[in-house]
């Protein structure tokens, strides 16, 4: 059996809309939770909210909270 070829893979910079970096911060959030409630049919958290708006203004993010919280919305948020 052949080994299959082998290549590097880069990574993909994730290319956000430049209106996006543009607004407040608050409108910025009324945009994100209004996108989510729309795409997934219910309120996010303010803690979910409060962490995609972080990782638009591409600040470094951590977010530490149980099981079941909602940690995995925030990146299909942030990505979605």
């Amino acid at each position: 059996m052949d080994a299959l070829p082998t290549s590097l893979l880069r990574p993909k910079a994730n290319e956000l809309p430049e209106a996006l970096g543009s607004m407040t911060d608050i409108a910025l959030a009324e945009h994100i939770t209004t996108r989510s409630i729309d795409l997934y049919g219910d309120q996010p958290k303010d803690l979910q909210v409060e962490a995609v708006t972080s990782l638009v203004r591409g600040k470094h993010t951590f977010v530490r909270v149980g099981t079941g919280f909602g940690k995995t919305r925030i990146s299909e948020m942030y990505f979605g």
